[in-house]
C-alpha cells in the first residue's frame, strides 16, 4: 500500500500504538460522573507510555461524562472511547482545553463503532474528555487515555530513505513512528506484511499536532 502527498514538513510526523504501561481508575457501570467542566472526573496525570482508563455509562440520550487529565511533558496523545456489552452505545468523543475549547471529536474512527481520536498535548496543561453517545444511543463504555511510546525514525532526504521492522502481536495494536523531512517533496510510505503474515496493513499519516492527514488501507501490492 502506498501514501502520495506532495509536500512534506519539516516538523515530526507520526504514524500508528505498542502495549502500555497502564495504570487505571475504574468505576463500575452506572456510577454518576458530572456532565460539566466544573465537576469533571480527575483522571490523574499521564507518565510517559503511561495509561489511565474509566468504565462508565450513558445511561440516557443526550447524557455525557467529562473527564480532566493532565500531562508533565509534551506529546503524541491516544484517546479511545469504546462501547462495552451492555446496550446499543455508539461512543461520540470530544477533547477540549484548559478553557473548554473545542479540540478535537470523533464518532466512529475506532473498531466498529468507537470513536479513536490523537492529539499532541501541551505538558502542564488540562484537557478534558466527554464521552457521550451519538444521536440517542445509551449503554455502558470505556475511556482510555494513553501517552504511547514514538519510534524515532530520523531524517527523510533524497538520499536516505527510512525503514524498520515491527510487530502487529495483538488485535488493536498500534505502532507509533516518526520522521523529519530536510526539504519539501513527494513522499511515499509504504506499509508491507511479511510473507509468513495474515496482517492486513493499515498505514495512517499525522501531522505535529496529531490530526489525520491519510490513511490507506490496500492500495499498495497484494
Amino acid at each position: 500500500m502506498r501514501i502520495r502527498r506532495l509536500k512534506a514538513r519539516r516538523k515530526p510526523r507520526v504514524a500508528a500504538i505498542e502495549v502500555l504501561e497502564s495504570r487505571c481508575l475504574l468505576t463500575g457501570p452506572g456510577d454518576i460522573v458530572s456532565d460539566t467542566i466544573a465537576g469533571a472526573t480527575n483522571l490523574g496525570t499521564l507518565a510517559p507510555r503511561g495509561l489511565v482508563s474509566q468504565l462508565g455509562t450513558i445511561d440516557v440520550a443526550g447524557d455525557r461524562d467529562v473527564f480532566q487529565f493532565q500531562a508533565n511533558t509534551p506529546g503524541l496523545t491516544v484517546i479511545q472511547l469504546d462501547a462495552t456489552n451492555s446496550g446499543s452505545l455508539d461512543p461520540f468523543l470530544t477533547l477540549l482545553d484548559v478553557s473548554g475549547t473545542l479540540v478535537r471529536s470523533d464518532d466512529d474512527s475506532g473498531p466498529g463503532q468507537n470513536s479513536f481520536l490523537t492529539y499532541t498535548i501541551v505538558g502542564g496543561q488540562s484537557y478534558f474528555v466527554v464521552a457521550s453517545g451519538f444521536g440517542s444511543s445509551i449503554g455502558e463504555y470505556a475511556v482510555s487515555i494513553s501517552l504511547p511510546n514514538v519510534t524515532d525514525l530520523d531524517v527523510l532526504s533524497a538520499t536516505q530513505s527510512l525503514q524498520r521492522s515491527s510487530t502487529i502481536g495483538v488485535a488493536g495494536e498500534r505502532d507509533f513512528f516518526q520522521f523529519r523531512a530536510d526539504a519539501s517533496g513527494l513522499a511515499t510510505i509504504l506499509l508491507n506484511a511479511a510473507n509468513s503474515s495474515l496482517l492486513d496493513p493499515l498505514v495512517t499519516l499525522l501531522d505535529s499536532t496529531g490530526a489525520v492527514l491519510e490513511s490507506d488501507d490496500d492500495d499498495g501490492e497484494g
